[in-house]
């Protein structure tokens, strides 16, 4: 899963935790590892190394930032698979071994936490890569043993066998390795679980549509739904509809075709649509949205609803434009929840929905 001492912030962690244990040989040894395995950091420290007139000390470190490149390659799955295939070809077996293995335990994760997904959600992804991680671990190292006629650890296997018989070079670095690996494989996990989530295909259309948190949404108006004794009847069918919809997703989950979200200028999400996604946040569900850039042109379709328009910010920002002064310091759209004008009258029909 790659090198821990790479890592910013992972790696000054890992030497506090050395220097807590009195492990100062270790904290300097990850330091030094950081210092020249780094991406910039790396690149940094050769330059001062040079222009201080150490030559060999900057050579040292470009070589072993080359090196974690490298490793860290080895762990993509297919890549690191094709990478070990050249070096065979070229007869280096010692290098196509480590790719292979690297590659072949992320790819162990990736399904592991496929599987945990579909299967357990998001707990179950984590631990599905965190088991497909430590299974491959074991194919591996029985694999190895079994061709070499003895035993060869590989992953967390060696870590774990290295604690046990007493031959761990640094004992708290090795054991924050193995639970940094353990987590970071969990987060991978839990990766992979958002990414299948993200996407869904729609049923009525067969297109993809994106799968977002409610809270993750502005709104482009601030009172949507109105108090039926304070307009007109045409407007009273529009807030009973609310309130269904809010009941319907709370009992069922999402309702209805896909809301159309924009992505705006400063990179958040607001929708044309309002209701569905109010009732989204009541019912504490994931919204499902046709999103689309601020610059996408807007189909003919949508022309009627949003005339002179000709992209989908330009629709939006129309929409936006048609509310009170309430709106002008939301210049993207509101993040809050759109307001009620009688907010007895909104507790009490909610309430009957509890």
């Amino acid at each position: 899963m790659g090198n821990t001492d790479s890592i910013p912030v992972i790696s000054q962690a890992k030497s506090l935790v050395q220097v807590i244990s009195s492990d100062e040989e270790g904290a300097r040894k990850t330091q030094e590892n950081f210092l020249r395995q780094c991406p910039v950091v790396s690149q940094v420290t050769s330059a001062v190394q040079a222009i201080g007139g150490d030559e060999k000390g900057a050579l040292q470190t470009q070589l072993q930032f080359v090196d974690g490149v490298n490793n860290f390659v080895d762990g993509i799955p297919v890549v690191g698979h094709i990478k070990g295939g050249i070096h065979y070809a070229c007869g280096d077996n010692k290098g196509g071994d480590a790719a292979m293995k690297s590659a072949s335990k992320t790819t162990g994760a990736v399904i592991g936490g496929v599987i945990g997904a579909v299967s357990g959600g998001p707990g179950g992804a984590v631990i599905g890569a965190i088991s497909g991680s430590n299974i491959m671990d074991g194919i591996i190292t029985g694999c190895d043993s079994a061709i070499s006629g003895s035993y060869r650890p590989y992953g967390n296997i060696s870590i774990i066998t290295n604690l046990v018989n007493g031959e761990s070079k640094s004992i708290s670095g090795d054991i924050f390795d193995l639970v940094a690996g353990t987590v970071l494989e969990g987060c991978m996990g839990y990766g992979i679980y958002k990414s299948i989530k993200a996407v869904k295909v729609n049923k009525t259309t067969n297109q993809r549509v994106a799968v977002l948190e409610a809270n993750e949404i502005r709104y482009s108006q601030t009172n949507e739904i109105l108090n039926p004794h304070h307009v007109r009847y045409s407007q009273t069918t529009i807030n009973q509809n609310a309130l269904d919809i809010m009941k319907n997703m709370k009992e069922n989950g999402w309702n209805g075709e896909p809301v159309d979200v924009v992505q705006m200028p400063d990179g958040r999400l607001t929708s044309i649509d309002n209701r569905r996604i109010y009732a989204a946040r009541y019912a504490n569900i994931d919204v499902e949205a046709n999103m689309h850039h601020y610059s996408d042109r807007i189909p003919s379709s949508m022309q009627e609803r949003f005339p002179n328009c000709g992209t989908w910010g330009e629709a939006i920002q129309q929409r936006i434009k048609k509310q009170n002064n309430s709106l002008t310091e939301f210049l993207y759209g509101i993040p809050e929840n759109p307001r009620f004008y009688n907010a007895t009258w909104y507790v009490q029909s909610v309430s009957t929905m509890s």
